[in-house]
């Protein structure tokens, strides 16, 4: 009787494996096939990714010969703290600004409503299970 048990087991055991080994290589064909479908649209994108990264180097490239060429000591002064400026700008007070209209825009909104949107889904495109729309532009 511990023998049919055994071997009852590693046959249920070798059916068990042989379906799992089996939808493993039908999931690795349907991989394989999808992405020779992809192939195309792969090179493309790396193309253009490269031709986007070439097209930077140009441009840094060209500002970089300018502002070595064309612009006097006092120009070249003036550009570099206002491109810093900007940046400065950007990063330290549009960006705080833009987040916090968006938590006020969702406290408000969530008050007016009585639904609150999830602090941890806060996007300016999430929408909600229901389908009803959460964001704030």
């Amino acid at each position: 009787w511990k023998l049919l048990q055994v071997e009852c087991a590693v046959r249920i055991q070798a059916a068990w494996r042989g379906r799992i080994g089996r939808r493993s290589a039908l999931r690795m064909y349907e991989l394989q096939v999808w992405e020779e479908d992809l192939a195309l649209e792969r090179g493309c994108l790396t193309g253009l990714v490269y031709a986007v990264a070439m097209l930077l180097l140009g441009a840094g490239t060209f500002i970089c010969l300018v502002f070595g060429v064309l612009f006097t000591p006092e120009q070249a002064r003036v550009w570099l703290l206002t491109s810093l400026a900007s940046f400065a700008l950007d990063l330290l007070v549009q960006k705080p600004v833009v987040i916090f209209c968006n938590a006020v825009a969702l406290t408000v909104w969530g008050a007016c409503t009585g639904r609150t949107a999830s602090w941890a889904n806060v996007s300016p495109n999430f929408v909600g299970a229901g389908g009803a729309w959460m964001g704030v532009l």
